[in-house]
Formats: structure tokens, sequence, C-alpha cells
């Protein structure tokens, strides 16, 4: 019996938390204030494209800051771990900060008929835990994580 290749829209969650470029950095705070960990937001344009993301390294980034725009460009003085309560961060900031200031535009992403197989290799090679998914046009559709995946065969294999 042939196995049937899955594709990403097959198993993909829908409904992710997405902002704009433009938004003040304490939206992306206050939309996820209900969330048990930091997902990754995805940043969309007006036509509802992927142009980048925001982690919780980028959240952290934010203590930064104040670091001479130099320092950033050094790498191994950026290994030092960031203690975020000795700082004293205006308030004013989270309406100053935008999303563009703070989000990756480097954004790996994959699109709605690439198989679950594909998705996972290029998961693993890049060691990410989920993927953005995008359609023909570049429009975000879905995220698709590991765990989907790996509940995705265990369903194809009948155990659930």
């Amino acid at each position: 019996m042939a196995k049937r290749r899955r594709l990403v829209r097959e198993v993909m969650a829908r409904e992710v938390i997405t902002v704009n470029r433009y938004e003040q950095f304490r939206n992306i705070l206050i939309k996820c204030s209900t969330c048990h960990t930091f997902p990754v937001i995805l940043v969309v344009d007006d036509e509802g494209r992927l142009i980048g993301k925001v982690s919780i390294s980028n959240i952290i980034d934010v203590f930064r800051i104040h670091e001479p725009e130099i320092l950033k460009t050094i790498p191994f003085l950026r290994d030092d771990e960031i203690n975020i309560f000795d700082f004293d961060l205006p308030p004013e900031l989270g309406y100053l900060l935008l999303v563009e200031d703070i989000m990756e535009a480097d954004c790996l992403s994959v699109t709605d008929d690439t198989t679950i197989e594909e998705a996972y290799r290029i998961m693993k090679l890049n060691r990410l835990d989920q993927l953005p998914v995008v359609d023909k046009e570049g429009r975000l559709v879905g995220m698709i994580g590991v765990f989907d995946i790996v509940q995705a065969v265990f369903k194809d294999l009948g155990i659930i």
C-alpha cells in the first residue's frame, strides 16, 4: 500500500497572531498577555503577505537598546546574558518603539502545498520548531510546527 503524502495545509494551524510593521511594541505584549509562553508573532503587510517575525529573543533585545550601536555589531560582546531586572526603561518605550524596529525580516517559510516531510526536513536543518505557511502569492495562511507533524504521523499510524 502506497503511503499517503500529506501536505502542510492539511495539518497546519490556521489561527496565528499577526501584527503589522507599524504597530507599537506594547501591542505585541498586550496581544500575548494571555499566552503561556511567548509565541512567534508574524508580521504581515496590508495585503497579508509575510514580511517578518518577532520572537522572544527580539523582545529581550529591547533591553539592549541602550547599548551603543557599534557594540551590537560585535558578536562576542553579545554573549553576556542580559539581566532584565537591572534596566529602567521609560514607559514611553511601549508607544515609541515599533514592530519594525525589533522584527526579523529574514523569515523562513513554506508554502501550503509543501509536504509535511519536506517541512520537517527544513525545520530540522534550520533548527526551528515551527514555520510560517504562505500561499503562492506569499500571503500568510497559517503556521506549522514539529508537534503538528508528529501528531499527523501518529494519526496516520492509527495511534490517535
